[in-house]
């Protein structure tokens, strides 16, 4: 079940997210595409959604247990 109020504070962020995306994309010149979703929603379907699994294979952290 997805929190509604977690997507709200997503919202509140979402300028600010695609400022730091625009700035790194001119910077690298690379197109940067952050995707906004739950961990638990994540790895309870990776292993079943094709766009997920192109994330897992293919997609770089960086925020979160992986990049620390």
């Amino acid at each position: 079940m997805y929190n509604l109020s977690r997507r709200t504070t997503w919202r509140k962020y979402r300028y600010a997210i695609a400022d730091v995306m625009g700035e790194l994309t001119i910077k690298y010149g690379k197109l940067i595409s952050l995707t906004e979703v739950a961990y638990n929603h994540y790895t309870d379907y990776v292993d079943i959604l094709p766009f997920y699994k192109n994330i897992d294979e293919e997609g770089v952290e960086i925020y979160g247990s992986k990049a620390a």
